[in-house]
């Protein structure tokens, strides 16, 4: 198992796909911070509300697109093994499927950190320079933040199992795209069609029938990379609730 680690990060630090995916979603915080900014110069001080700190690091992710730049970063790391027969030759030194896919996972999910902590980072930058917004970061912020990093790493899960599944770099880049627009329509549809308590229970049964088909590709390991599914649509549902009962920032 540490070597299969040792491997897997060597190849994600080695991957120039990974530093790329960094510069874009800092490229996005920042025009999106810029263009708040030439909002707010043009907008009515009683129309546009007040930039905050913590308001800024809160949105910061969805500035940064990172569902977006993470299911294509890991569509790339994943498919690179298929593509080039990697996978063949890790399999023929013995290795089990379930180690393996557990390595992947942990490399992927440490991508996913520090892809939040890269946008993060670059927020209070942002805000630092073109705004100076100021406010005192609050237990409640950091809550939010926390929510929201449960929220990356549920993401996660779902594209490292749809690029498990499809295994062509195009294709998987294609699934991770559509896959959270459709879950995340449908889990709207559920919500607003059903009672809380109920709610887990059809997330469970939607990504059950999804992947029960092709679940002979991963006998072994498929609770392990699809118990995170679930994750995206009611973790975010938890960040929300969080930030929305939180103390106003004064």
């Amino acid at each position: 198992m540490g070597n299969l680690l040792r491997f897997e990060f060597r190849k994600l630090f080695g991957q120039k796909s990974f530093y790329v995916c960094t510069l874009l979603l800092l490229l996005f915080v920042f025009l999106s911070a810029a263009l708040s900014k030439l909002i707010a110069e043009n907008a009515d001080d009683a129309s546009y509300p007040a930039l905050m700190t913590v308001n800024i690091l809160r949105s910061s992710l969805q500035s940064a697109n990172l569902p977006l730049i993470l299911g294509i970063f890991t569509a790339l790391f994943v498919c690179t093994d298929h593509a080039d027969g990697t996978i063949k030759n890790i399999y023929a030194k013995g290795y089990p499927r379930t180690a393996v896919y557990f390595s992947k996972l942990t490399a992927i999910l440490a991508a996913a950190a520090l892809f939040c902590l890269s946008v993060w980072c670059g927020g209070a930058l942002s805000d630092a320079l073109l705004f100076e917004a100021g406010g005192t970061p609050t237990p409640a912020l950091f809550a939010a933040l926390a929510a929201q990093l449960c929220t990356v790493f549920g993401y996660a899960g779902l594209f490292f199992a749809l690029a498990m599944l499809v295994r062509k770099t195009g294709g998987a880049i294609a699934a991770c795209i559509v896959a959270p627009m459709l879950f995340s329509l449908l889990f709207s549809t559920a919500d607003t069609l059903t009672k809380p308590s109920a709610r887990a229970t059809i997330g469970w049964t939607v990504f059950s029938a999804l992947f029960r088909r092709r679940a002979y590709r991963a006998k072994r390991c498929l609770p392990l990379f699809c118990c995170p599914l679930p994750m995206p649509p009611l973790l975010r549902r938890s960040a929300h609730c969080s930030i929305k009962t939180a103390p106003s920032d004064k």
